[in-house]
């Protein structure tokens, strides 16, 4: 004996709201039949964003005109995922003076006049030298992406996370002009770099501006204020 059944559908929600799916079963043993009018009206009464209302009702027709009993989770509608910013980067613009003139600019560093900064960014900690010249670039920030917002298939607005970036802590001789670092300055470019138990990063910058000499570095290539 042919087991009798309605007509039957579902909608089904992903549990993070991001995709909605359609199933459906024909009646059988000549049992209620599937309302279409009522697949439209429950379809509709979800408020899902955005909705290809066409494209739908042309696949359900064409599947219940078809000798298919069964329609499986066939998709409704598709949330935008959020898209993270990506990190600041730091562009220097100079290169980094090599093993040998890191070590003698750093023998320069030991006898000159002592800066205020010295209890909080000791010399001998820097991590990074290099001679620069008054108003040129020491380095840049260039900005990360920022952050597109996305959306769930009700329309409501899924927000992301802002890209990371470092924070400079400008000592001596030097200043900023919107994402750009200038020496004030001749002299030697010291930095460190420290990394807090979060992970959050800041930068510690300074010209050194006793410690200029003539030497075999020099400015080709820098860019200039």
């Amino acid at each position: 004996m042919l087991e009798r059944t309605d007509g039957t559908f579902s909608i089904d929600v992903s549990d993070n709201k991001m995709s909605t799916t359609l199933s459906a079963r024909k009646p059988s043993g000549g049992s209620k039949p599937l309302s279409l009018k009522d697949v439209s009206a429950a379809i509709l009464a979800l408020g899902l964003e955005p909705l290809e209302k066409e494209q739908i009702r042309d696949g359900v027709l064409r599947w219940n005109r078809s000798y298919s009993r069964v329609l499986t989770a066939v998709p409704l509608c598709e949330g935008k995922p959020a898209e993270a910013g990506t990190d600041a980067e730091v562009d220097w613009d100079h290169p980094c003076a090599d093993e040998e003139s890191a070590t003698l600019l750093r023998e320069r560093l030991v006898g000159a006049a002592g800066l205020s900064s010295e209890a909080e960014f000791p010399s001998d900690q820097a991590q990074w030298l290099v001679e620069t010249s008054a108003q040129h670039i020491i380095c840049s920030l260039v900005p990360g992406r920022p952050p597109t917002a996305g959306a769930d298939v009700f329309g409501a607005t899924i927000e992301s996370a802002a890209g990371s970036g470092p924070t400079f802590q400008l000592h001596e001789n030097v200043s900023r002009r919107e994402n750009d670092f200038i020496a004030q300055e001749d002299g030697v470019v010291e930095t460190v770099t420290e990394v807090d138990g979060g992970g959050a990063v800041t930068i510690h910058l300074r010209v050194h501006a006793t410690c200029r000499s003539q030497s075999r570095w020099r400015l080709t290539g820098w860019r200039h204020t």
